[in-house]
């Protein structure tokens, strides 16, 4: 177990980062690295997930996908050093993708499968796919091991069944997939084992504790 106190929102998204970094400096394993993030409204999660994008060189600003449950990104073969503010949480998806000490790039440019309307439910309706597409990322190759990001929020699930329209399991048994889930005791025994638990708790206003078991 470990335990970490952020005092800023900023600080957060650093632990996120390095966490990403470390997942991806690690060996590979038989199925996909799943996080499963514990903690109320406000505590920090999101905070986290916006820096643990950016250090796997995902583009896009990323935030709670409440409303259709799953968020895909393409992770970056790739990893720019980008400052925040380009890429997480700062000016959002207009920003411009400029990394340090080189010339301002094209924006991120986001396709997204739209939510239809309607009461019948299917993949698309919870479905959001996210990918950058700059050849200046895809130039050098650095990242064999992972392809994706997945990013679960399961506050709105009404039933562990909904999961068969995304194919959960065939995601979570892909090794080149990392997986972050929130409000992982929606779904109970279909967690995997392995995952890596964090448990985020709001101390004081910008305080926050994040409690890691591997």
């Amino acid at each position: 177990m470990e335990k970490i106190i952020t005092k800023t929102f900023r600080q957060t998204q650093e632990v996120g980062q390095n966490f990403a970094d470390e997942i991806l400096s690690s060996d590979s394993q038989k199925t996909a690295v799943i996080l499963a993030l514990r903690g109320d409204l406000g505590a920090g999660k999101t905070t986290f997930l916006q820096g643990f994008a950016k250090g796997l060189g995902i583009i896009e600003v990323v935030n709670s996908p409440t409303f259709v449950i799953m968020k895909k990104f393409k992770i970056a073969e790739l990893r720019g050093n980008l400052p925040f503010g380009l890429a997480q949480g700062g000016r959002g998806r207009d920003a411009e993708t400029k990394p340090r000490g080189g010339p301002a790039g094209p924006p991120a440019r986001p396709s997204l499968r739209a939510v239809p309307s309607g009461a019948r439910r299917g993949p698309d309706e919870f479905i959001k796919i996210n990918s950058y597409e700059d050849p200046r990322w895809q130039s050098h190759r650095d990242n064999p091991a992972f392809k994706f990001f997945y990013h679960f929020d399961l506050y709105r699930l009404e039933s562990e069944k909904d999961l068969e329209f995304l194919n959960f399991q065939e995601i979570i048994s892909n090794p080149k997939n990392i997986i972050a889930i929130e409000w992982p005791e929606k779904i109970g025994k279909l967690l995997p084992k392995n995952s890596i638990s964090i448990i985020f708790k709001h101390l004081e206003e910008n305080k926050r504790e994040l409690i890691i078991h591997r």
